[in-house]
């Protein structure tokens, strides 16, 4: 049989697979997926290890990015402060007006309950964290025509801030605004291995494809 032959064969045999797997109930179908996936004991201890000493080995690593990985674990996406400030570091740079982004900010920090983090981590750059939302979170509420006056005074400061803390937060995750800049950045930081994603969501024809 020639080469050809069994690579027809093998074509054969998969087309086969995909026609009986196609419209099969979900629940058969996990089932054989989840046996496949699974790894024997021995194998899944010896991953838990290597995972374990790798995790270990960069919460051992004195770095400036300590801080925001305190930050981060503080306010993860189990909480609603965490969601809120995710949905910040993902809008805020996209807004082009004042106003919008004002009226974003207020949303998402003056109704959060930011007192409940005060204390719960020994990471000073957290606490203090937490202090200037919940004091931004209380300028942002104030009522009154004496306080408006301040919240109003207030507004820019605290979108000024906010919006260069967050551009300090998506330096942790986004390196470049090309691969050439990303791997500049990434070369100083020796300690770390990276993967990296070309984002290139408007794209919407071949042309825009080629261009990300």
């Amino acid at each position: 049989m020639s080469s050809n032959d069994d690579l027809n064969l093998i074509s054969s045999k998969l087309r086969k697979k995909l026609c009986m797997a196609y419209r099969m109930d979900e629940r058969e179908c996990l089932k054989s997926i989840i046996k496949q996936a699974m790894l024997p004991a021995e194998q899944l201890q010896h991953v838990r290890y290597t995972a374990e000493q790798l995790i270990n080995a960069v919460r051992g690593t004195n770095n400036d990015t300590d801080h925001f990985r305190a930050l981060l674990t503080e306010y993860d996406l189990s909480n609603a402060e965490g969601v809120a400030l995710m949905c910040l570091a993902e809008a805020i740079l996209r807004i082009p007006d004042k106003t919008t982004i004002e009226k974003l900010i207020t949303d998402k920090i003056s109704h959060a309950d930011w007192a409940h983090h005060l204390g719960r981590n020994k990471s000073k750059f957290v606490n203090s964290t937490t202090w200037s939302l919940l004091l931004t979170g209380k300028i942002l509420n104030l009522s009154g025509v004496l306080p408006n006056l301040l919240k109003r005074c207030g507004e820019p400061i605290v979108r000024q801030a906010v919006t260069q803390a967050v551009k300090m937060l998506c330096k942790q995750f986004v390196l470049g605004q090309n691969i050439d800049e990303a791997l500049h950045v990434a070369a100083g930081m020796p300690d770390y291995l990276f993967s990296f994603d070309m984002l290139g969501e408007e794209a919407r024809t071949t042309a825009d494809a080629h261009t990300y």
